[in-house]
């Protein structure tokens, strides 16, 4: 049957057809593509030498100022004498805390991370020089997403690290903190932080020092040599302290204020041991804790690997390792 106005309708149809369904599904066809091809942007990498001057910069502080979020600023082998004042999603990352240093002897810190959040730094010796009152490294008001790893950090008037005004997700670790004037690393204010596998030592007060309610985690640390408390939360902090190494403090742990306000830490798997006036000051040992020679490789020497006979192997929670240097067999 040819009827005039059925050819009609049906020529319209396969012309619209042809003309959106079509098209369509090509675009579909094209955005899924897309979707699955799809690599978001990597940050870019800058380079700083200001000893071949091979690099995009040659000061620290000009890279750090040009670079966006998510870009690394990677510091070739040299000495660098400024400070730095860190912005939100920047990875700061040297050539290793033996090859790359930055000392600073004016009125400020040699790292400033201030309102900040996602940032890293590592593989750097850090260093202030100076006679002020200052931090070597500070992390304040509100920073958050911040990483601190393989690094030295030695040399300030007040504390090597310090992590203060409601900062939060701060990780602390594999680092060296010692020969600062005062504490190791001072937390306060509200702030929290994991502080793990890092040597503290030879500092001029404390070595880990916590001011206030927190819920920072301080584990698998060897604490030596501080003048006075290896670990001292107070004014009711309770973090975690576990799995850490103690010894030849003045004081190994003391919880105890002027004021009462005292310190309730979480403690366990710990080896408390040999500090100059007691081991424990404002509570009693742990039944997981050992007092025991931690039989380091060189403890004069600052060698804090552990000999093959040392108690500490095995003595952490499940079965781990106490301190900062787990043992390696030959």
């Amino acid at each position: 049957m040819n009827c005039p106005a059925i050819n009609r309708s049906l020529s319209f149809f396969w012309k619209t057809v042809r003309e959106n369904i079509i098209p369509v599904f090509f675009i579909t066809a094209l955005l899924l593509l897309l979707l699955l091809t799809y690599q978001p942007a990597r940050g870019e990498k800058l380079v700083v030498d200001n000893q071949n001057y091979s690099g995009d910069y040659w000061r620290i502080q000009d890279a750090v100022d040009n670079a966006k979020y998510g870009d690394t600023v990677y510091v070739k082998p040299g000495t660098y004498n400024e400070t730095i004042n860190l912005k939100s999603g920047i990875t700061l990352e040297g050539a290793g805390a033996e090859e790359t240093k930055i000392t600073y002897s004016g009125d400020d810190r040699v790292i400033d991370i201030y309102e900040d959040s996602d940032v890293t730094v590592s593989g750097f010796t850090l260093e202030y020089n100076g006679s002020e009152n200052r931090v070597t490294l500070r992390i304040k008001n509100s920073s958050t997403n911040v990483v601190i790893r393989n690094n030295v950090i030695t040399g300030s008037i007040y504390s090597g690290v310090n992590v203060g005004k409601n900062s939060s997700k701060i990780i602390i670790e594999n680092n060296v903190i010692r020969n600062n004037k005062h504490s190791g690393v001072y937390i306060f204010g509200n702030s929290s932080a994991v502080i793990r596998g890092n040597e503290i030592y030879d500092n001029g007060y404390h070595g880990v020092s916590i001011k206030g309610e927190t819920s920072s985690q301080i584990i698998n640390n060897t604490i030596v040599f501080n003048a006075s408390n290896g670990f001292y939360p107070r004014l009711d902090a309770k973090p975690v302290f576990q799995n850490n190494i103690v010894v030849k403090n003045k004081d190994g742990i003391d919880v105890t204020t002027k004021n009462g306000s005292d310190g309730n830490p979480i403690l366990g798997y710990n080896n408390v041991w040999g500090n100059e006036k007691r081991n424990y000051e404002g509570l009693d040992q742990p039944p997981t804790d050992i007092s025991l020679d931690p039989e380091f490789v060189d403890l004069e020497g600052r060698d804090f690997n552990l000999k093959p006979t040392s108690p500490c192997i095995g003595a952490g929670k499940e079965g781990s390792d106490l301190g900062a240097n787990p043992y390696k067999s030959p």
